[in-house]
């Protein structure tokens, strides 16, 4: 991401002071960052809705959530978002597999905190590459739609025979349904 962007971070932690490290290790690798934090699930998943944040920095364990589920959240509704656990509780190899194959773009011990430094430039511009993609593919398919929907009102408009017209329609309907389910 461009070092002027604004890049709005959402921080999943309990502990103020861990809080605060994230926050300064964070400025460090992305200067233009600016802050929400949630120390509950209530709290991520209310604060997740008012600003839909360019990357997560979450707790593997916290008192009535953990970063699994948030994670399994973040994926089903903002896929995009990249999730990183930032934990003392990743030592387990069986948590950390589980991380990775959940779709976590990383994990950093809170003993290792420079990691983060080093490695959230390189995650913002994967992610911002990939929404960039997606947001192409997203508008031709809006633009595809709309010729489409063009063609059927061109075509029930034309003067060819009423059979013929149906079965143009026809095809173009599923062709235009087609391209909403995919």
């Amino acid at each position: 991401m461009p070092q002027n962007d604004i890049c709005h971070v959402l921080i999943l932690e309990d502990m103020d002071t861990d809080i605060e490290l994230l926050k300064r290790v964070t400025k460090k690798a992305l200067p233009e960052a600016v802050f929400n934090v949630a120390r509950t699930r209530e709290e991520f998943l209310q604060k997740i809705k008012w600003v839909v944040p360019h990357v997560i920095l979450s707790d593997y364990n916290l008192p009535d959530y953990n970063g699994l589920e948030a994670l399994t959240h973040v994926h089903a509704t903002y896929p995009h978002i990249p999730f990183i656990f930032v934990t003392g509780a990743l030592n387990n190899d069986k948590k950390v597999a589980d991380a990775v194959f959940s779709g976590a773009a990383a994990y950093v011990l809170k003993d290792e905190l420079s990691k983060l430094r080093d490695i959230l430039p390189a995650i913002m511009k994967t992610s911002k590459e990939k929404f960039e993609r997606e947001e192409q593919e997203r508008q031709r398919m809006r633009q595809a739609k709309m010729k489409l929907q063009k063609a059927v009102a061109l075509l029930e408009k034309s003067d060819l025979a009423y059979d013929k017209k149906l079965e143009l329609v026809g095809i173009l309907k599923e062709v235009q349904g087609n391209l909403t389910k995919g």
